[in-house]
This record gives structure tokens, C-alpha cells and sequence, in this order.
């Protein structure tokens, strides 16, 4: 999908947040925001990763990522990405939320893109390795309420920790998958 080069500046990015995120997730600390970790992180390695990924579920044409049309958006991030300028913390904020199932971060957990609207902003959700990324894609500053969990320009990046059954939309999903396994147990006996 890309060319050699755009691969290589686009896995700089993924090196990087792979260092940042895949240390010692379970250790969580107290952030007065709920448990979670800040990180510190070179912001604009990081930015531009988040919106590569973004930019990417878009430009494919694999059914997983249906759901992502960034519309005119889309060229914004590729013109970001080319140029590699991260923009500022409030445009294309995103939030990462490392989910535990009954206390334990699992990496093997995946969910497919979803588009949702909240205060009339457009936010893509996905969770790729455990966390569950959301992104707001708007020109509007982010909803006060997400000010504290925003990766800042200072390379300040809070990772709160939640159980799966305390996030609203996933505890619907996990609850469906629950039931599907108890009516396939119980059609096998």
C-alpha cells in the first residue's frame, strides 16, 4: 500500500510507540484522573503514528475498515504525514484506554473501527493490541472532559486503565459474545 519510503518513516513511528506502550502496562499508579500510567513520549513520533494508523484504516480497502471515511480529512493527515509535522495536541486528539479483562491487561484483544458521533464531532474507536484508541477527527478543540487524557505537546501521554465490563459499548459487545458461547455450549450437549 505504501512506497518504500513512507514504510519506513511510518515503522519509525511504530517503533517507537511499540517502546512506549509495551513496557510495563500492568503497573498502574494512582494519575487522579482513575489508574493508569502517563508516559512520556516524543510527541511527534507519537502523533504521527496515531495518525498514520488512522490514515491508513482509511486508504485500505480491506472490509475490517469499513467504518473509516475521513472524507476531506483525509488529505489533511497525508499532508501531515508527508511533510512529518504532527500538528498541535488539539487537532485529531486522540484517547488510549488500556483494557483489562476481570484485572488483566490482554494484548491479544482486537475490535474492528467503529464511527460514532459525540457532541457533534466524529470519533473512531478500535482496539489494536489491548488498548482502545478513539480519535476525534474535527477542526473543533476537544470536549473539555477529554483535556486531561490527550496526548499534550509536551510529550505528557495518560493511559488510563479499564475493565472491559466498565466501557459502555464493550461491555454490550462482550456481553453478546458471552451469550453466543453459552447458547454454543449449550446446543453441543
Amino acid at each position: 500500500m505504501l512506497c518504500a519510503g513512507c514504510e519506513g518513516r511510518f515503522s519509525r513511528y511504530e517503533g517507537h510507540a511499540r517502546q512506549v506502550l509495551f513496557g510495563d502496562l500492568v503497573a498502574a499508579t494512582n494519575t487522579g484522573h482513575g489508574f493508569g500510567k502517563v508516559f512520556q513520549v516524543d510527541y511527534s513520533l507519537f502523533k504521527l503514528f496515531v495518525l498514520s494508523l488512522i490514515w491508513r484504516m482509511d486508504e485500505s480497502n480491506l472490509e475490517y475498515f469499513c467504518s473509516v471515511d475521513l472524507g476531506p480529512h483525509a488529505e489533511a493527515i497525508r499532508a501531515a504525514l508527508l511533510a512529518e509535522t504532527p500538528l498541535s495536541e488539539d487537532r485529531y486528539p486522540f484517547a488510549i484506554t488500556a483494557v483489562k479483562l476481570k484485572g488483566v491487561f490482554r494484548e491479544d484483544i482486537l475490535l474492528q473501527p467503529d464511527r460514532i458521533r459525540v457532541d457533534n464531532r466524529i470519533v473512531y474507536r478500535f482496539i489494536a493490541r489491548g488498548l482502545l484508541f478513539a480519535i476525534w477527527i474535527t477542526k473543533m478543540p476537544p470536549p473539555v472532559e477529554l483535556a486531561a487524557g490527550i496526548l499534550k505537546s509536551d510529550g505528557r501521554l495518560l493511559i488510563l486503565e479499564q475493565e472491559a465490563d466498565q466501557i459502555g459499548y464493550l461491555a454490550k459487545i462482550f456481553g453478546r459474545l458471552a451469550d453466543a458461547m453459552r447458547t454454543r455450549e449449550n446446543e453441543a450437549d
